[in-house]
């Protein structure tokens, strides 16, 4: 799973400009007496970087480290409040010390389900959004004998050495044989279900409740809307201290996230936040968040189980197989050298339409190397998406070899722009061809620019004419960039986050339910420069979020009044802060 991978640049400590903005520390720094008097106030002082940035936004670059690793697990010791008791919402949890992932070392399992088992769900709904060629993540409940365990990053795990506790087995007359006719059937008579035994130091990050109260490792209550969580980082933790021991616009972060924002939120907008103070670790440290919404605006406010029905811009869709599909001129060989080639190119991912913009030194170091070898894009910018083909020159060239004789070498390679199709005109139909295609068609490809030298494939046909080769955007995943205006208008969508876009209709594509609903992101922070070295997904299942009938959708928040009592639905989002009960 290459969106997992653990791998980019380290982060420098460096000063920022010394001509606008203040040096920066990075561990503790002699005080003066001034200095002593402000960082022992139990008040936080306005960040000083805001005489800089007061009315600017954070920038956030995602740089996720090379040289050591981050990692984080959700709840390690089980739901939040559970410890000495034994059901919540129905389901039972076994007890657990709150201090189960402290000074020790913990990881998640996870679970893809086998498909032999896609096959045999009928209710999408069980699994949210099905997308083929993906591999479907399995609810926590799952047994073991419908799913590949895997880890964080997707690698496979061997039953023998996971933690989990085995599956408990009962008796169930229904069950005819395994899988037959329930996926629990594991045989004649027989069934099973998933273990109710916990592991200390385990992830739960698909079984939040954003509504519960949290736990300090030494049992004293911290918050009435929060969660533990544990992290490890096997290098200095990137802490401030001095006059910035108190800066919120210093140090370590764990910050809160909506995945693609939501209708309310840009993705970059903070939800909850904590700081992290300890710059080593011997073992994952287990502290907590709060889940309230936005924490310092808005106490009634909780996190959710937020979902989202309608296609707005961010969301994430998937392309079904009624989007146009295209025939292009064979694809490049790299034996031959002949053959058609998207630019740019990139360095382990898919090129053009879908080659992300270069964001760090080292993608544009490895993007250089790249580019020298052939065969080679005629275009260095970035938002420029072009078809290029390769060929040949008929011409010899004359050398002069070694013995001073005269030498002929076969025509150069080179690359040009691949021709767009033309009409072609009989007494009876139009085609579409060009000098670069095999086969002829009954019109052009409506994908964009970029398919200018393609053909539409015939839906009759199951592949191109002669040596063409298909292309498109079928069974591919990307984000919305813009809505039309109008019903039946068309979709931008992008498949390089947002650094070009193509159109498509609504009944071309599918919106996509993700499997988490909130992310924690691990920030390091330095002023209005923000890096994220690692992102958490979880999932809040509990309480579900309030509706705004208005709009028809949900909030993104859940919305309590003065008795702390569910609100489920309010008239209008301008109505959440003035509520029945409130004074």
């Amino acid at each position: 799973m290459n969106k997992m991978k653990n791998l980019l640049v380290y982060f420098s400590l460096a000063s920022m400009s010394r001509a606008n903005n203040p040096p920066i520390a990075s561990i503790s720094t002699p005080e003066t007496t001034s200095e002593k008097k402000s960082s022992t106030s139990d008040t936080v002082s306005p960040s000083l970087w805001h005489r800089t940035y007061e009315n600017e936004l954070p920038d956030y670059i995602y740089e996720p480290p090379f040289d050591y690793v981050i990692g984080i697990i959700i709840q390690p010791c089980g739901v939040n409040e559970t410890k000495d008791k034994s059901l919540v919402d129905g389901v039972y949890y076994n007890t657990l010390g709150y201090d189960c992932c402290m000074n020790k070392f913990g990881m998640g399992e996870y679970g893809f389900l086998k498909s032999v088992v896609l096959t045999q769900y009928q209710d999408t709904a069980l699994l949210g959004s099905r997308i083929p060629n993906f591999r479907q993540l399995a609810r926590h409940d799952e047994i073991l004998n419908n799913i590949d365990l895997v880890d964080e990053r997707g690698a496979t795990l061997s039953y023998k050495n996971s933690r989990r506790s085995d599956d408990e087995t009962f008796v169930d007359y229904s069950c005819r044989g395994e899988r037959d006719p329930f996926l629990h059937c594991m045989d004649e008579y027989l069934g099973a279900r998933r273990s109710k035994m916990m592991a200390p130091c385990w992830d739960n990050n698909q079984t939040v409740y954003a509504n519960l109260e949290c736990y300090s490792v030494d049992g004293h209550k911290l918050g009435e809307k929060c969660m533990q969580f544990a992290y490890i980082q096997n290098a200095l933790v990137h802490t401030c201290g001095g006059i910035f021991s108190n800066d919120t616009e210093c140090g370590t972060y764990v910050e809160v996230h909506r995945r693609n924002g939501s209708p309310y939120d840009h993705e970059d907008v903070v939800l909850a936040e904590t700081k992290i103070t300890e710059t080593t670790n011997y073992g994952m440290i287990t502290t907590t968040i709060p889940l309230t919404y936005k924490t310092q605006e808005h106490k009634n406010r909780t996190l959710c189980a937020y979902v989202e029905n309608k296609v707005r811009v961010g969301s994430m869709v998937f392309i079904k197989k009624t989007a146009p599909h295209c025939c292009c001129p064979k694809v490049f060989s790299q034996r031959t050298q002949l053959g058609s080639f998207f630019c740019p190119r990139r360095q382990n991912t898919k090129d053009g339409p879908f080659a992300g913009t270069l964001r760090t030194t080292r993608e544009l170091y490895e993007n250089d190397k790249l580019m020298s070898q052939y065969p080679f894009c005629h275009h260095a910018v970035d938002s420029v998406d072009e078809l290029m083909c390769s060929a040949q020159s008929d011409s010899t060239i004359e050398l002069t070899c070694n013995d001073d004789a005269v030498c002929k070498e076969q025509g150069r390679f080179y690359t040009y722009p691949c021709r767009p199709v033309i009409p072609q005109t009989t007494r009876t139909n139009t085609w579409y061809t060009s000098p670069d295609l095999a086969g002829i068609y009954p019109a052009a490809c409506p994908l964009g620019e970029l398919f200018r030298a393609c053909a539409l494939k015939p839906p009759s046909e199951t592949f191109c004419r002669g040596s063409d080769d298909a292309r498109g955007f079928r069974d591919e995943v990307g984000k919305v960039a813009g809505i039309p205006k109008t019903p039946n208008g068309t979709y931008n969508i992008t498949f390089n986050d947002g650094r070009t876009t193509y159109n498509f209709r609504r009944s071309e594509f599918e919106l996509i339910k993700p499997d988490s609903n909130y992310e924690l992101w691990w920030v390091q922070r330095r002023g209005r420069e923000r890096k994220v070295r690692y992102k958490k997904s979880f999932r809040v299942i509990h309480p579900k979020c309030t509706f705004d009938t208005a709009e028809d959708q949900y909030l993104p928040f859940a919305l309590y009044n003065s008795n702390g009592e569910f609100v489920a639905s309010v008239p209008s989002y301008s109505q959440t802060t003035v509520l029945p009960g409130h004074p």
